[in-house]
């Protein structure tokens, strides 16, 4: 059955969590720009900041119409890999994966003064894989977890530190 335009095609916790992220959005948007003509920021927007993440987490186990176990997203469930694209003469498929989240500590200027922060990014992996055995979420994190991952790409090493 086709679908008409107007029709409700979201359900309203879908349609509740777009809007919420839209607005989380918005308001990242917006404290950027004032960060970037060196306007301070209000006490409620550092709360933003601070709590993004929480947000995002929220949003994420919506998404995925289960909450994260225990509350949250632990470092290791959050390494995910990909197949983004496929080689048939080669047999083999490029994968993209996402694994451990390395620190990241960055210089900013906040209230016109240089501070130390800290954060955390995800490490990244590009390779190629059989086709014949294509990796599962539960496979990448078992590769990681033996040591037996594959080299990051040599674009990382001009950031990344061991």
């Amino acid at each position: 059955m086709a679908h008409r335009a107007g029709e409700n095609l979201l359900s309203s916790g879908d349609r509740d969590s777009l809007e919420q992220l839209e607005g989380l959005l918005l308001s990242l948007k917006s404290i950027a720009e004032k960060e970037l003509r060196k306007e301070e920021l209000t006490e409620s927007e550092y709360d933003l900041i601070n709590s993004y993440g929480d947000i995002m987490e929220t949003l994420t186990g919506a998404a995925a119409d289960k909450p994260p176990p225990g509350g949250s997203v632990d470092e290791e469930e959050a390494a995910m890999v990909a197949d983004v694209a496929t080689d048939p003469n080669s047999g083999s498929v490029l994968e993209e994966g996402v694994g451990k989240i390395y620190q990241i500590f960055v210089v900013a200027e906040v209230d016109g003064q240089l501070r130390l922060t800290q954060g955390g990014v995800f490490s990244y992996y590009e390779f190629g894989w059989p086709m014949s055995d294509r990796l599962t979420d539960e496979a990448w994190r078992e590769l990681l977890n033996s040591g037996q991952a594959p080299a990051r790409p040599e674009w990382t090493a001009s950031f990344i530190s061991q």
